[in-house]
């Protein structure tokens, strides 16, 4: 008929329009989504019409606007599947997982997204939290990265669903798989798994009171997990042999370091309070089996030798121990200005000291202040009991030591009284 139409989309209300702009006169113009010949395969829905109500009644200028959103994408079983595997950092790669996104219409693309995204997480194998978005420019965008793995593979061309997955949909090409890789650094990649087998450090503290004296054996135990780097390693170290020094009461200050040259671990006093450190790795209850031990030292992981120990004399230290708080907190400061990461987590790990030193300090001043609390009740409870104990030995009964006093009085006037008549009489008068 001529007729010249608009249809518009409006980015802000996210709503379509169609009208009549121009050419020939319409009495009416008619949408017959509900009613036409071609209902059943109607658009209607895409563009967030209702496909159960024909739109009519229109005149010229007039405009049929989208009740609700429109289908931005749609999934099914044939079109919804995302085949991937994971590279672990020591470089073996993972079984292939697939995730499913639920069949739906999706009326916005971060609706996909997040579905994506949360099945991802949900079937990694190695506890990736992935993160999906979408860019109005550069599509979706599929991110997921950890200290477990080094990086991992959509394989749309190679997966098991490769003939009903959701590349295409995603605008993936559906005939290249993706190989997702990081960039490696120079050094080694270290995967150092710390466990109830190789977790402990056994060694003696003998300051210059000690000598000549029983030293008591200590023993540090180091956090359980997996290292990824040397540093990390010698950070819990340290902090495990200042922990148990602390509860030994020497408060000892170590530091304890990896060698990126040497490829070797250094462990030493940072200070010249201790005549002798001995790191015990023959004679300590933790040492080789061999050696009569339990074989849980961390030593042989570390590069120790097991069947010898090793004894230090003192060194110094580039500035005496200070174990306050405020040293500590400046200390931090002047790491974080550094960005010294290995200084921010031995600092990070003496605030801790500093924080179980405090508890506990706050913990035993409120006991003792129980306790003088209980001597105190205790005391006036004794004080109370000794005073009645005393009143009721000592005190006299007022009326009845008068009564009684009152008797004796009498008494003693009565005979006071015929004594005085017998001696007035004289012998004439005894005669007659």
């Amino acid at each position: 008929n001529g007729v010249v139409y608009d249809v518009s989309y409006d980015e802000v209300t996210n709503r379509f329009e169609i009208q009549r702009s121009g050419g020939t006169d319409l009495n009416e113009l008619n949408l017959l989504w509900a009613t036409g010949p071609n209902a059943g395969e109607s658009i209607a829905g895409t563009l967030g019409y209702d496909p159960g109500v024909d739109n009519t009644g229109a005149g010229l200028g007039a405009a049929y606007t989208a009740a609700g959103d429109p289908v931005w994408m749609s999934f099914d079983a044939d079109t919804n599947k995302i085949d991937f595997r994971e590279t672990r950092i020591d470089g073996t790669v993972s079984e292939e997982r697939t995730i499913e996104i639920p069949p739906n219409d999706y009326t916005h693309p971060d609706q996909v997204a997040a579905q994506i995204q949360t099945a991802l997480r949900k079937e990694s194998p190695n506890n990736i939290q992935y993160n999906v978005l979408y860019d109005k420019n550069q599509g979706f965008m599929i991110k997921g990265s950890g200290e477990q793995i080094k990086g991992f593979d959509l394989l749309w061309q190679t997966g098991t669903h490769s003939s009903a997955n959701a590349a295409q949909k995603l605008g993936f090409d559906k005939n290249e798989d993706i190989f997702v890789t990081y960039a490696e650094s120079d050094r080694d990649i270290v995967n150092i798994d710390i466990d109830d087998d190789n977790n402990k450090l056994d060694f003696k503290e003998i300051t210059p009171e000690d000598q000549g004296m029983q030293v008591s054996n200590l023993t540090a135990v180091i956090e359980k997990k997996v290292y990824t780097s040397h540093e990390a390693l010698a950070g819990e170290i340290e902090k495990a042999l200042e922990s148990e020094s602390r509860k030994n009461g020497n408060t000892i200050d170590y530091h304890v370091f990896f060698d990126d040259v040497t490829k070797q671990f250094t462990i030493k006093e940072n200070g010249t309070r201790l005549d002798e450190l001995q790191l015990q790795w023959h004679s300590g209850d933790n040492a080789p089996l061999s050696q009569g031990g339990t074989g849980q030292s961390i030593g042989s992981v570390i590069g120790f030798e097991g069947t010898a120990d090793d004894v230090a004399a003192p060194v110094t230290g580039t500035r005496d121990a200070e174990w306050g708080i405020f040293n500590t907190l400046i200390d931090l400061k002047q790491y974080l200005t550094e960005n010294d990461r290995d200084g921010i987590e031995r600092t990070i790990g003496r605030l801790e000291l500093n924080f179980d030193n405090m508890t506990s300090r706050i913990v035993d001043t409120g006991m003792k202040y129980t306790r003088l609390q209980v001597r105190e009740t205790i005391t006036t409870e004794v004080n109370l009991s000794l005073t009645e104990r005393r009143s009721m030995i000592e005190d006299a009964d007022m009326i009845e030591s008068i009564m009684k006093l009152q008797g004796i009085e009498t008494a003693y006037r009565a005979a006071l009284s015929s004594t005085s008549k017998v001696l007035n009489m004289s012998l004439v008068d005894y005669l007659r």
